[in-house]
């Protein structure tokens, strides 16, 4: 039986506007899987991004449970709810956030060295995983203006890795970037999530969706059905007609 990362009871996320009350995420119940590589689909405005953003904590809820273990992160003051994510979450966004004054190398370390991990095992890791994702060592001394996008994403992964995350979360991770880039970051994605990495994504591109074995959809901010896709193989013909199907259920 798979262990339960975490748990989401009556998420509801809302704002005041002139108009009333704009209700974003509607009492959702839902729970993230140890191993799993869960995938959030769903039309523009849905709740996707919020969703992410609340289950990760890098938003606050306005009613509900996030459970993370046995930890209720809603009731986290905001700097142990700052520490709480540097400990256990890593995060991927469409938009490369990486510090333009920093080199490649060190928008890695210090990621790690906010978590006042050991310098030198830091090092060893971050230069470890930039080889693991081809960012080459001749690139290590550049900034992120110097190299192309695709490698700023890899640098983005390796951050959001360096502290091992028990959550990987990805927001749109390959939305900025052309077809042949875009699937090469996906690659990434499969190959950390074989090794056991946790991943929950953000996606609106169904080549990206295939990847997870899980997919949630979201609708007016309500999970209104899931389909399970299994373990991704590239070779599996019937994989693409599943979601097609899936989503065709779902009107998108």
């Amino acid at each position: 039986m798979k262990k339960e990362i975490i748990r989401a009871e009556h998420l509801v996320k809302s704002f005041q506007t002139e108009s009333g009350t704009q209700t974003i995420l509607n009492d959702i119940d839902l729970s993230v899987y140890e191993g799993d590589f869960t995938v959030i689909m769903g039309a523009s405005g849905s709740g996707k991004s919020t969703l992410l953003y609340n289950l990760s904590g890098m938003d606050t809820v306005t009613g509900g449970h996030v459970y993370f273990g046995e930890t209720d992160i809603v009731g986290l003051s905001s700097d142990q709810m700052s520490l709480f994510r540097r400990e256990h979450c890593g995060f991927i966004f469409q938009q490369i956030c990486l510090i333009n004054s920093m080199t490649v190398l060190n928008n890695v370390l210090a990621a790690g060295l906010l978590k006042k991990a050991d310098k030198k095992e830091l090092a060893a890791r971050a230069k470890e995983l930039l080889t693991a994702v081809e960012v080459e060592e001749h690139t290590w001394s550049k900034y992120p203006a110097q190299i192309s996008g695709g490698k700023a994403q890899r640098v983005g992964i390796v951050r959001a890795l360096i502290n091992h995350p028990e959550v990987l979360f990805a927001d749109e991770p390959t939305g900025s970037l052309n077809s042949k880039t875009g699937t090469e970051v996906l690659d990434l994605f499969t190959g950390f999530n074989l090794e056991g990495q946790t991943v929950v994504m953000v996606t609106h591109d169904i080549k990206s969706a295939l990847r997870g074995n899980r997919v949630l959809y979201l609708k007016d901010g309500k999970i209104v059905d899931e389909l399970d896709l299994g373990a991704y193989d590239p070779d599996d013909s019937t994989r693409k007609e599943k979601l097609d199907r899936f989503l065709g259920e779902m009107k998108w």
